[in-house]
């Protein structure tokens, strides 16, 4: 069988308990004959983002992607990622496991569920933290108070300024994540510290939203696990209540590497030893254990404890809380150790203690505590306290309550046989050779479970429609980069809706693979695509790729645009980044913004390098262009077919508009390239384009948002001045025609005279 693993990191590099826990059962999977891959983060500023590279050093293939966030531009590219979908698409392509376990998204993608969704290929989700249903991880707000559970205004409060719409900001938060990298460890601290501060101060209106479309996202990204797999109760029902069902939930004890080391014996008088190991940070609170230690006498109890500082979201401020105690009588701090070096550490200790303020799931570190033979004192939360039973294999007190820990640890000391009962109550400890051993019974049931495939692939069928009209040249190179695509395209129509055979005769040489479909003369954009999208569908296309026949698809750009809109349940339509064909550096659109008070739309990267617009997530757009766009069937079918009325110009944003109002969001794919001509087929230079642009800018503008009065006659003044200042500077027209044909599209529009215009 073969099993891809999903973590956020493995060891040396990544030492929490999943990350080793990942690493473990994966060695253990491997020599129980299993063919294991694991697909990790590694966060190295030094690397190209995203780079990709496998390596043999863990014991195991590990396939590692460098994922620093240095180009997150939406709260959206914390949790989802359109670049590391393409890596794990095609790691998926390649490696074509039987099933896929995920252990956790974070760092990575949500969306390598789609990916594994799209390829029928099932996953197994464990549920490590509460990271799916809080962007936190820890159900911890910002003030350390737990939380209930999510809600989106809740977590918007938390999120801040981080979950804002506004991409502004989010360029000015890349911008200072550039200045901190490169400024003295001082100034850096300072700047990290001011801008934690005032993230957390701000909530944007937007935030709720953004917030709620993550809860959304990965509900979904649950219901489509084969199964999902709880280490604790605790942690299944915290996930019931957020909506996952208690029959698709599996409660697993999961195992440890047993490495047994010779304890070390208390000698009579000796004082009490404890010890903490973990990360010195704000909700493992080990401040709580050095001031219940520091309110005893002195010699009574000494202190190991192991582990270094680590930010909590990013705010350093609790190493000036817990540095001061580490200096106290009786404390070793050991600083980070290896976790090979846990149980020598381990062994030397009478009791290991756990204050955490969260509510942890089922800590590693307790079972290794116990496969020591070292009981352990913890906070009474969650699956500390299903794992420590209260006075038989440990003691429980209040959490973050230094006086109720300082009592437990007096109860060592003043009842002798008290540690002795406590040694003798301590349980089996699973071992990750158990571990794995029941983990592949949930694989090879997930695998005989799995439906068959549908014929034809799981993926759906794509078909591609072509608008000809007298560019017979580069409808035949349009055809042919289709027919280069990576992911092939099942059936690519053309409809033709120029004059004579010329379209016909340049397609000869692929008549063979296409279908052709004659319109009875120029029909306009929409109607000729419309001829075409309907061809498609009664052959049961379910994604439908429109695109321009001066337009050039690069080889990979489909199979992103799918992954794309199968990583998005809310997504209809996907484009690429347009790029000009003339000028292949130089970006024609990465997403039409459009504003229904003004009338306004603006491409946006129109004029920037390609270079700085071709990685990151897909996000979200008002509309995208016309020229190259997948949609999804479900979209003709609820929002209808392009607007006729248009014939050229503007119908592609009334489609994303209307198909945004019917449920269907548009997104654009960076890193998905297509290279656009423009205006072939009318001419760039002819005074038509002007005619068809200002009467279908004012009748976008009234279709998108109706208005009367006086604020419908300023919206129109808006955009009449606009293509008259247009006219006016384009170039290779004779202006006098030029605001002609500005005026005459105007005149057509009061008039409701729609369809082809008299400029044609």
């Amino acid at each position: 069988m073969r099993v891809l693993l999903v973590v956020h990191g493995v060891p040396p590099e990544a030492t929490g308990g999943t990350e080793v826990y990942t690493a473990a059962l994966a060695r253990a999977l491997w020599s129980r004959g299993l063919d294991i891959t694991v697909l990790a983060r590694e966060a190295r500023q030094d690397l190209a983002e995203y780079r990709v590279h496998r390596d043999d050093s863990a014991g195991f293939p590990v396939v590692r992607v460098n994922h620093t966030f240095r180009d997150a531009s939406s709260f959206e590219h914390t949790y989802r990622n359109a670049a590391i979908d393409a890596v794990a698409g095609a790691l998926l392509d390649e490696e074509r496991p039987d099933v896929v376990h995920v252990q956790h998204f974070t760092c990575l993608s949500t969306g390598i569920a789609a990916e594994c969704t799209a390829r029928g290929i099932p996953f197994v989700l464990t549920l490590n933290d509460y990271w799916l249903m809080c962007h936190r991880g820890q159900l911890l707000d910002r003030g350390l108070a737990r939380c209930e559970g999510p809600e989106p205004e809740r977590c918007a409060a938390c999120a801040g300024l981080s979950a804002s719409g506004q991409s502004p900001l989010h360029r000015l938060a890349r911008g200072l994540r550039a200045l901190e990298r490169r400024a003295p460890t001082a100034l850096a601290a300072a700047q990290r510290r001011l801008v934690s501060s005032a993230a957390a101060r701000v909530v944007p209106p937007d935030a709720a939203i953004a917030t709620a479309r993550r809860l959304a996202h990965v509900k979904d990204v649950c219901d489509r696990a084969a199964r999902i797999i709880a280490p604790s109760q605790t942690l299944a029902e915290r996930f019931e209540r957020f909506g996952v069902g208690a029959s698709r939930l599996t409660i697993q004890r999961q195992g440890i590497s047993v490495r047994p080391h010779p304890r070390r014996g208390r000698a009579p008088g000796e004082p009490l030893r404890l010890g903490f190991i973990g990360s010195l940070m704000a909700s493992k609170a080990p401040h709580v254990l050095l001031e219940a230690a520091a309110g005893l006498a002195p010699g009574r109890v000494t202190l190991t404890i192991a582990g270094g500082g680590a930010p909590y979201h990013g705010d350093h401020a609790y190493e000036n809380v817990v540095r001061p105690l580490l200096k106290g009588h009786g404390i070793e701090w050991l600083g980070p150790i290896a976790h090979n070096k846990v149980p020598s550490v381990l062994a030397s200790l009478d009791a290991l203690v756990l204050p955490s303020v969260w509510i942890e799931n089922s800590p590693f570190v307790i079972k290794e505590a116990f496969a020591a033979g070292v009981p352990v004192l913890a906070s009474h939360l969650g699956g500390m306290a299903e794992l420590v039973q209260d006075g038989r294999n440990g003691l429980l007190f209040s959490p973050g309550d230094a006086a109720d820990l300082r009592r437990v640890i007096l109860r060592l000391l003043e009842e002798p046989s008290l540690l002795p009962t406590l040694r003798s109550g301590i349980p089996h400890v699973r071992t990750i050779d158990e571990d794995a051993a029941w983990t592949q019974e949930v694989y090879d049931a997930v695998v005989r479970e799995r439906p068959a495939r549908p014929a034809g692939g799981a993926r759906p069928v794509v078909a591609a429609v072509i608008l000809n009209y007298d560019t017979a040249s580069d409808t035949l190179l349009a055809v042919r980069s289709l027919l280069a695509s990576r992911r092939p395209v099942d059936r690519v129509w053309v409809v033709d809706n120029g004059p004579g055979d010329a379209c016909a005769c340049a397609l000869a040489p692929v008549r063979h693979a296409i279908g052709y479909v004659r319109s009875p003369g120029n029909v306009g954009f929409s109607a000729g695509c419309n001829v075409g999208i309907r061809a498609a569908m009664d052959e049961g296309a379910g994604l439908i790729l429109l695109m321009n026949s001066d337009a050039v698809l690069a080889p990979d750009a489909l199979e992103r645009l799918e992954r794309a809109l199968a990583a998005a349940s809310a997504a209809g339509i996907a484009s690429p980044l347009i790029a000009s064909r003339a000028e292949p550096t130089v970006a024609a659109s990465a997403g039409i913004a459009y504003s229904a008070a003004s009338g306004r739309m603006t491409h946006a990267g129109f004029g920037g390098r390609v270079a700085d617009l071709c990685e990151g997530p897909a996000r979200e757009a008002d509309a995208v262009s016309g020229c190259v766009m997948l949609v999804r069937r479900e979209v003709f079918d609820r929002a209808g077919f392009f607007d006729e009325r248009y014939f050229y110009s503007f119908e592609d944003i009334e489609f994303c508009l209307r198909a945004r109002r019917s449920g269907f969001t548009s997104l654009v794919v960076p890193p998905a390239i297509a290279y656009h001509e423009g205006h072939l087929s009318i001419g760039a230079a002819s005074p038509a384009r002007l005619y068809y642009a200002a009467r279908n800018h004012l009748l976008l503008a009234q279709s998108a948002r109706p208005l009367t009065g006086a604020r419908a006659l300023v919206r129109a003044a808006g955009i009449v001045a606009l293509n008259l200042a247009y006219a006016f500077r384009a170039p290779g027209m004779r202006r006098r025609a030029a605001l002609q044909a500005v005026f005459q599209g105007v005149a057509d529009y009061l008039r409701d005279r729609y369809g082809p215009g008299p400029l044609r």
